[in-house]
């Protein structure tokens, strides 16, 4: 039987293999065009998280309006910000499993 896989299902099973070797290319924030709209996206490794949302000037580092989605089956969150640029400053907002928050530089 041959399974085929999307390529962020490919690129996550690689980065949790330990065999992604690009990974840069995959994790972290990556200016992008979704659907003709321009901004960032963003991909990080949270394992342990309940809850992963990105602050940043462009909301008052106030994550209610931007929430990252856990990527099935894996420790991935990620999600599309509209209108963010290249140098944009931002952190992740990351709510642990005991219900506190603490603001996270992307590594």
């Amino acid at each position: 039987m041959v399974t085929y896989l999307s390529e962020r299902e490919l690129d996550t099973y690689l980065f949790h293999q330990g065999k992604y070797y690009q990974s840069y290319d995959f994790m972290g924030a990556h200016p992008t065009t979704i659907d003709g709209v321009g901004g960032v996206l963003f991909n990080v490794w949270a394992p342990s998280a309940k809850e992963v949302r990105v602050v940043g000037s462009f909301n008052n580092w106030e994550g209610e309006l931007h929430p990252l989605r856990k990527h099935d089956r894996s420790d991935i969150w990620h999600g599309f910000v509209a209108g963010l640029n290249r140098g944009d400053l931002y952190k992740y907002a990351i709510k642990g499993p005991d219900g506190s928050t603490h603001l996270k530089s992307d590594p």
